[in-house]
């Protein structure tokens, strides 16, 4: 399966492969760092997630890896490797935002951005061209 999401800083609408969708919690910048959806972007790709709102802690299913990452905590466990990021996931309006550059590494996808303010993830068989 070949995919694409692109989301734009501060919009409320996305691309999931090619498909205009409404987004409830836009895409965001906070300490230099951009922070998307991670149920949004996961589900997006196929993946699946499962939230523990006791531990604050989301579990990601994706591409044969297992991601387990807290709220406010700068590390992941990536197939029970811990994985150190400079930026822990945050909570915005009642969702669960992850640094898009730590979650794309974690779990394998390309990211880019362009001038427009697009946030662009692939997964690794597909090629952008400008």
């Amino acid at each position: 399966m070949c995919g694409s999401v692109a989301l734009k800083i501060g919009a409320d609408i996305a691309y999931v492969k090619n498909y205009k969708t409404n987004i409830d919690v836009s895409p965001v910048i906070e300490n230099n760092r951009t922070y998307v959806p991670v149920r949004f972007l996961t589900e997006g790709f196929g993946g699946q997630v499962k939230w523990d709102d006791n531990k604050k802690a989301v579990r990601i299913i994706y591409g044969g890896k297992e991601i387990k990452m807290t709220v406010g905590e700068d590390w992941f466990w990536v197939n029970n490797e811990k994985v150190i990021f400079d930026a822990a996931p945050i909570i915005k309006d009642s969702r669960t935002m992850v640094p898009v550059t730590a979650f794309c590494n974690a779990v394998g996808l390309n990211i880019c951005w362009d001038e427009r303010g697009l946030v662009i993830i692939t997964q690794p068989d597909v090629t952008l061209t400008k």
